[in-house]
């Protein structure tokens, strides 16, 4: 039999191979600097491994595809001077490492560098500098410094956030004291660029040192920018943010260093965005580095549910959570759905991973003691409870936001979102925001509230006041009326719904009202309604009278050596005493005949 001829059959085509990804950039950790705390001055370990290696991670990672690191390595002369343009301090100090590593390592492999994790354990077991600097030295870091180090007064201040400098002088010449081959200065927040911060950094750039400076937008100085370009050869170059693929590698990555196994089924972009919601706007890739170490093993492969990072409940002394102890508040039935739903909505859009998730701004309209500042605060613990929030409540009124003079408004409100970031910032009276034909101010407070909004997604923002006020504040601004797509109307307590506060109140002090004083406190209510009007404050006011009658109670518990316990001669009393307090009701006159 002859062979069958196979010169006329096509070759079958190869199978093309797949790509094999470049390593993921290390995680980038800071140990101590003594004798400053990591705020101050901190020491970052330089990557290791080969430079073909370190190289190709660095241009891998997605944040720093806007940097060319050929021609910065190759315009390094005596050493690198790079301005990195990021919103993340993180990314500017992993960017300085990793470019001062591929300068300074050859083709060969050097001496592996320590866990991080380790240099973390022998710090929290006390060893000294000496031990410390023995297992990584420093001419083996970048060396991290805030710029209120090199210039005290650059925040108006000798003090950051409650904390005194350090005495120690690093201005100057002592700069240099510093061994490591590349520093970095930068900063969370405040400025970085002053004329004493180039004039501390001159020694050192006059060194064979690589000298970094990381700035936000919102900490450019335009002039002092220039002058860094033009006399001191800075190169400017933009990082960008890791995409959601990236960051699921490098969990990855790091589950596996830490001896994980995943299930195939394993779900890490939903654990990725539950992490990043806990964490807020503090994440950085360190926190995947944290939390592969922070799980345990359960002796199979990882599912999804075993991956999620749940937050701690914050709980209140009942041992209820916050969605609980907002169903127990009296009255408001139809502010409570509304919110259940929008919270719903937001939260759903924060698991799925939608950046422009609607109901992020809320806005609460009534009259005052409705309940308006208890329900923002248990926005913010439903928030966390469920993964999507840090928790954090802050509370600020018109003169928390409004500055001395024009251009300082600005400044504070970003201080605001920054202490509130992840969390709730409450804008309490927001009526005084209101724009007038002479308040310039408050025209720019909102500008800023508006453009804040827009750079912190993940503050939610609730602002609070009258209903007619609320109207006319998010009438005077389109972009705050675009933010706020639904107004929560907060109704006034009722005469029995004030009854069953009073009674809660009392039972919260482990104390009964006595049946006979409910008709005296009706009546108190009712007169007391008439007499404020407008200014009648609802829950406040059945807080005032619970606690003027139990003063009432206490003077005949003292004075008379009576047995504790409310009566209802001591309603009548604390009625008849706060209605003496309160200025009659002026009748106004009737324009025209009458």
């Amino acid at each position: 039999m002859e062979p069958v001829a196979l010169q006329n059959r096509k070759p079958a085509p190869k199978k093309a191979r797949k790509q094999k990804a470049p390593p993921c950039c290390a995680p980038s950790l800071l140990r101590r600097c003594e004798p400053f705390s990591k705020q101050d001055v901190a020491l970052c370990p330089l990557p290791a491994g080969p430079k073909d290696q370190l190289f190709d991670a660095f241009r891998g990672a997605p944040q720093f595809s806007g940097i060319q690191a050929e021609h910065l390595l190759s315009h390094a002369g005596e050493g690198l001077r790079v301005l990195f343009l990021s919103e993340s301090v993180y990314y500017a100090r992993q960017a300085a490492s990793y470019l001062t590593a591929i300068r300074r390592v050859g083709d060969d492999m050097p001496e592996p560098e320590p866990d991080p994790f380790d240099l973390e354990l022998m710090e929290l077991l006390g060893m000294d500098g000496a031990q410390d600097a023995e297992a990584v030295g420093d001419e083996d870091c970048l060396t991290v410094i805030s710029p209120r180090i090199l210039d005290p007064d650059i925040d108006g201040g000798s003090c950051v956030e409650g904390r005194p400098l350090q005495t120690m002088e690093v201005q100057g010449a002592n700069l240099t004291q510093f061994e490591g081959p590349a520093v970095l200065v930068a900063a969370e927040s405040g400025p970085v660029l002053s004329r004493k911060v180039l004039e501390a950094l001159e020694p050192v750039m006059e060194r064979e040192k690589d000298v970094y400076i990381g700035l936000r937008t919102s900490q450019v100085d335009l002039e002092l920018l220039e002058e860094l370009r033009l006399r001191h050869r800075f190169q400017v170059c933009r990082i960008g943010a890791p995409t959601e693929e990236y960051l699921c590698r490098i969990l990855r990555e790091q589950l596996t260093a830490h001896g994980l196994k995943l299930s195939s089924r394993a779900d890490l972009s939903s654990a990725l965005r539950q992490l990043r919601n806990v964490r807020g706007e503090l994440f950085d890739e360190a926190d995947l580095f944290y939390f592969a170490r922070f799980l345990r093993d359960p002796g199979k492969p990882l599912g999804s549910a075993e991956l999620l990072y749940n937050p701690c409940a914050l709980v209140t002394e009942n041992d209820v959570s916050a969605s609980e102890e907002l169903d127990r508040m009296i009255g408001l039935k139809n502010v409570k759905s509304a919110l259940k739903r929008q919270l719903a909505a937001y939260i759903l859009g924060q698991r799925r991973g939608e950046t422009g998730a609607v109901y992020r701004s809320l806005a609460f309209a009534g009259a005052p003691g409705t309940g308006k500042s208890v329900t923002a605060r248990l926005v913010a613990r439903i928030l966390r409870e469920k993964g999507c929030g840090t928790g954090r409540f802050v509370e600020a009124g018109r003169e928390d936001l409004i500055g001395q003079y024009l251009g300082h408004t600005s400044p504070k409100i970003a201080k605001l979102f920054e202490q509130a970031r992840g969390g709730v910032l409450f804008i309490d009276e927001a009526g005084a925001l209101i724009p007038g034909d002479r308040d310039s101010y408050a025209e720019e407070a909102v500008n800023a509230l508006v453009r804040q909004m827009e750079l912190h997604p993940e503050t939610v923002v609730i602002f609070a006041t009258y209903t007619e006020e609320m109207r006319a504040l998010l009438a005077s601004n389109p972009g705050l009326s675009s933010r706020v797509t639904k107004v929560l109307e907060f109704q006034a307590y009722s005469d029995e719904e004030l009854l069953s506060i009073l009674r809660k109140l009392a039972s919260d002090r482990n104390m009964e009202i006595p049946p006979q004083a409910e008709r005296v406190c009706n009546a108190y209510f009712q007169k007391l309604r008439d007499q404020k009007g407008d200014r009648f404050g609802n829950g406040r006011e059945a807080r005032l009278l619970l606690q003027t009658a139990f003063e009432e109670q206490s003077l005949r518990v003292v004075d008379q050596g009576a047995e504790e316990g409310f009566l209802p001669e001591d309603f009548a009393a604390a009625a008849k005493l706060l209605l003496s307090q309160e200025p009659e009701p002026t009748t106004k006159r009737k324009i025209g005949f009458y």
